[in-house]
Parts: structure tokens; sequence; C-alpha cells
């Protein structure tokens, strides 16, 4: 999770749940003055700590990307709050915490969970889905 980072950014492929790969999507400007392409557009499905499922949605697939950005810029746009303390970064949704993750020494926020395909979502998963959009009620 970035708070410098004005969108949401996966480079593998193989992470996204649903993937849009026809069409311009212009590039990305990264801190090094670097300008990368963005290959797509799509969904990623994360199964976090707690065995809930998020989607994050309009996230750019750009396969050059050194890391996965999660921008915390995006999720308070789309009404959530972060709270950076001690060694945990938490997004809440009202009182409701939706995503947390760990802060490393060099101050990077890893999120406290992993991506997982389509193919990998039990029925049992889906009853639990929460999403992480600009639709989110």
């Amino acid at each position: 999770m970035d708070s410098a980072a004005s969108i949401c950014v996966c480079k593998d492929q193989g992470a996204f749940d649903t993937l849009q790969i026809n069409g311009d999507f212009g590039h990305v400007n990264v801190g090094d003055g670097l300008k990368l392409k963005v290959e797509g557009v799509g969904s990623v499905r994360m199964k976090l700590h707690d065995d809930t499922i998020r989607i994050l949605k309009i996230v750019r697939y750009v396969p050059k990307a050194c890391s996965n950005i999660i921008s915390l810029g995006v999720l308070t746009m789309q009404g959530n709050r972060y709270v950076g303390s001690g060694k945990w970064c938490k997004v809440y949704r009202g009182s409701n915490l939706v995503l947390q993750g760990v802060k490393m020494k060099n101050n990077i926020c890893y999120v406290d969970g992993y991506s997982m395909k389509r193919s990998e979502v039990r029925k049992t998963d889906i009853k639990k889905k929460v999403r992480l959009s600009l639709n989110m009620k």
C-alpha cells in the first residue's frame, strides 16, 4: 500500500480476476521519471488475513512495474480512511477494517493477504466478498 501512488498497479497478469487488454491504456509515470506502458485494466481478487475476499477494481496492468501497488489515495477517495500506527497500516470503511498491511523498515506497507485467481475461489468464499471500488456501498 502506498500513500504517494495515484493509481493501483499490478505487474502480474496471473493475479487478475478480470483483465481487459484490448485498447490503449496510456502510460504511468514512476518516481525516477520513467514512463511505463499500461497494458490493461482489470480487477484483482485478494484473500486477506481474516479469510475475507476483497476485490480491488480499476487496477492497471503494468508488467514492467517493480512492484504491485494499492493506492491509499484511491481508497480514501472511495470513502475509506487509513491509519498508520506502529507496524500497521489499516484501511477502514466506517468502523469496519477492510484492509491491513505490515509496515517494514523502509516504510513500505505490505498487505496482509494474497491475490487469488478466480479458479481458487470456493463457493463459501463468495459469501464473504466485499468490493473495494468506486461503486462500493
